[in-house]
């Protein structure tokens, strides 16, 4: 067989699959978790964990809201605070507007008064990245940049205090990722 009449072939082959590989979309991954929410309810107070994706389209921190049901202050305490992903502990939570001086043991406590709901934004402390020292955030942006949660078992151990009397609990969720081909345009 003739080389120059396989050549034209070849070529059309080749570009044929090369665009219509390109053409192709890539497969996308869809973050959700298990349950959406989680809800812990006790004598003194109401927890709750949700998985926050921000901007992104996977699950990046936890929003944490407590509700103390209590006529005395309640304490969190972020020092003894963890995470834990599929049973081993990953350390602290940190959250906006944390120093990153303060970060190893020296956090303060956050006070949550008789009645009220406290709500805050939490990242465990192994999934960010720090702007370096030298660099200031921008007015508005946190000094650090969350990183994926990954996929399993995520959960925190929630320290409170309350009249010197140390009162934890677990909440967990079980984050998922699936990946699923589009449909084709």
């Amino acid at each position: 067989m003739n080389i120059k009449a396989i050549a034209p072939i070849a070529i059309f082959v080749v570009t044929f699959f090369g665009l219509f590989s390109g053409c192709a979309t890539p497969p996308v991954q869809t973050w959700h978790s298990i349950p959406q929410v989680q809800t812990i309810t006790g004598p003194t107070f109401e927890a709750q964990l949700e998985p926050v994706k921000e901007k992104d389209p996977f699950f990046v921190g936890f929003r944490l809201t407590v509700h103390n049901k209590t006529q005395s202050p309640l304490q969190v305490d972020w020092n003894a605070t963890h995470y834990f992903h599929n049973g081993k502990d990953q350390g602290i939570l940190i959250f906006e507007g944390i120093d990153p001086e303060n970060i190893q043991g020296k956090i303060p406590p956050e006070s949550i008064a008789a009645g009220e709901t406290f709500t805050r934004v939490i990242f465990p402390l192994r999934t960010i990245a720090f702007l370096p020292r030298s660099q200031r955030p921008e007015q508005g942006r946190r000094g650090f940049m969350a990183g994926v949660l990954p996929a399993g078992e995520s959960k925190i151990v929630l320290s409170l205090k309350q009249n010197d009397q140390q009162l934890q609990t677990s909440l967990s969720l079980r984050l998922k990722a699936e990946t699923s081909q589009p449909p084709s345009k």
